[in-house]
């Protein structure tokens, strides 16, 4: 039960389809006629919900303190009746939309006590029975937890659109858009942006919010594989990226790293029909025209991504407020992961991180954040505790590059120990970096251990 709440909220997937599966599985749990899963949005004070069991009703939505939720919401209490009190019910489309029926509603509290959603319940039989209730006041307790291991518990607007996906500017709507769009396609697309846009984790949740979500997931990063072994990985009859990804996704980063003759040989394995059940996602920091026109890059595999092409804005493009969104994310995730007593940030502090460059993108600024929460003995972030971390400290990406004349054991043992040095020795999040099964992750590392 446990396992089913945490891993539905920590997809990162579009928003419907986290929720969906995780309300109807609480639903077939307690024998509910339904379950909605409402969040805050903070922008308009109000609960909104996805709904799909209601016909021509896409949305529901309760101003906080009316309704059973909105209720449940302004009091931070749970609520449990054989009937909906009077006054308390939903009002949908200007109309009653509920009957009197048996109910119960928990708020979902984030780590530091804020209310951040409300479970709703409710039964078509006479009553709720005493065991359901209590399962469903358990489940309330996870769905509490694993929101807090999202970005879902602190979003001052309404949440995004994808699960783990920070922003609200206009060059993140017009991205989300895109990445929609890719979704209910299958052609190939391509990610084009800056080092440390994310998008590795947006092609991720292109491929969680797609037909293919429920087949594997299989990542290839050319930038940090020799050139032998990359082939070698992508390539290889029943064993290679390509045989393990179908029916599935099949990411490749940096794809302009590939050599000549693996773009050639891919370019093959896409006309011929052989990726024809598998979506191809790609990355690459500079644009496949600039790469074909220099000799770099073969011209029928460009053609690929020619009308499939995401472009994802950088920290600069995407302005202040979506800076201070992060910010403030990363703030409350580090102090929750590692128990410090940070809770907010001065205006100073925030100014300061606005003002800066950010040259290395996302990761930069997450290991900025991170560490000055390390650091920090206050219940605020102050000024100082921001420039006492190196603004310019990066990866050191030389040091990533797996070096040559390894065995392919050897080299996939490299690789997974250097990942989990770049995930801060994370696994879940190492395992997702990595597009395998976080006990395939314990597994190989218990091999390692006793080899």
């Amino acid at each position: 039960m446990l396992e089913t709440v945490n891993l539905e909220l920590r997809t990162p997937a579009h928003l419907d389809l986290i929720i969906e599966p995780l309300t109807t599985e609480i639903a077939r749990l307690v024998g509910a006629s339904s379950v909605i899963l409402h969040l805050i949005d903070g922008a308009r004070q109000e609960l909104f919900a996805r709904v799909q069991h209601l016909p021509g009703v896409s949305e529901i939505r309760c101003p906080i303190g009316q309704g059973v939720a909105g209720t449940v919401a302004q009091e931070a209490a749970a609520l449990a009746s054989h009937r909906v009190p009077d006054g308390a019910r939903h009002r949908l489309a200007g109309k009653q939309g509920w009957m009197a029926v048996p109910v119960f509603a928990s708020p979902n509290h984030a780590r530091e006590g804020s209310v951040v959603g409300v479970l709703e319940a409710r039964c078509s039989e006479q009553h709720f029975a005493d065991e359901d209730l209590n399962r469903l006041a358990s489940l309330a307790v996870l769905v509490s937890e694993a929101l807090a291991d999202t970005q879902l518990d602190d979003s001052q607007a309404a949440p995004t659109r994808f699960n783990q996906i920070i922003g609200q500017s206009l060059p993140m709507k017009e991205l989300y858009q895109a990445m929609e769009r890719a979704a209910r396609v299958q052609t190939s697309s391509l990610l084009v942006g800056e080092a440390g846009t994310g998008k590795a984790l947006l092609a991720r949740s292109i491929h969680a919010s797609s037909e293919q979500r429920r087949g594997p997931w299989i990542s290839l990063c050319s930038a940090t594989l020799p050139t032998s072994l990359l082939e070698h990985s992508l390539f290889t009859k029943k064993t290679g990226a390509i045989a393990q990804a179908r029916g599935g996704t099949l990411f490749i980063g940096h794809i302009t790293r590939l050599s000549s003759d693996s773009q050639a040989r891919l370019a093959a394995c896409l006309f011929s029909g052989s990726l024809d059940d598998t979506r191809l996602l790609a990355s690459t920091r500079v644009p496949l025209e600039q790469e074909v026109a220099a000799g770099r890059f073969h011209p029928a595999l460009a053609k690929e991504f020619r009308d499939n092409t995401i472009f994802v804005p950088s920290l600069r493009e995407r302005g202040a407020d979506d800076l201070s969104r992060l910010v403030m994310h990363w703030m409350r995730s580090s102090a929750n992961s590692w128990g410090r007593p940070v809770r907010g940030i001065e205006a100073s502090a925030i100014e300061h991180l606005c003002s800066q460059n950010w040259s290395g993108g996302l990761r930069e600024l997450q290991l900025v954040v991170e560490r000055a929460v390390q650091c920090c003995s206050n219940s605020a972030l102050a000024l100082e505790d921001i420039t006492q971390v190196p603004a310019e400290e990066k990866l050191d990406k030389e040091s990533a590059l797996i070096p040559s004349g390894l065995s392919l054991a050897e080299a996939e043992k490299s690789y997974i120990l250097r990942t989990l040095v770049e995930h801060r020795q994370n696994r879940t999040r190492a395992a997702m970096a990595l597009g395998i099964g976080r006990n395939t992750l314990v597994r190989k590392l218990r091999e390692y251990k006793n080899a």
